[in-house]
């Protein structure tokens, strides 16, 4: 089963057009995970923002001030997600892929 993980350096996640291009990515390739880095969304505007998303599950990193920011966005029906540790600058995840193959 292919399944496709995108994951981007974004910058600006607060900004006009952000959500239409991130479900437009998404429906493009076919993914059901996508991690987002240097989103620089504000606190409060981040969950506002990812439920636009249209990804059932999130883990977020804020950012903290003009810096950083890590938005791991996925759908449940694909993806187990086990959050191990995070920090600043990263995330350690497992991931067990579980979605089923359509199609032929």
């Amino acid at each position: 089963v292919l399944m496709n993980v995108i994951s981007w350096n974004c910058r600006g996640a607060n900004s006009r057009g952000f959500s239409v291009l991130i479900k437009d990515i998404s429906r493009e390739y076919e993914s059901s995970l996508i991690f987002l880095i240097e989103t620089h969304a504000d606190a409060s505007a981040t969950d506002r923002v990812i439920d636009r998303l249209g990804f059932d599950k999130s883990f977020v990193v804020n950012a903290r001030g003009h810096s950083g920011g890590l938005w791991c966005l996925w759908k449940a029906s694909c993806w187990n997600v086990e959050i191990i540790s995070s920090g600043v600058q990263y995330v350690h995840m497992k991931l067990d892929g579980n979605c089923k193959q359509s199609g032929p």
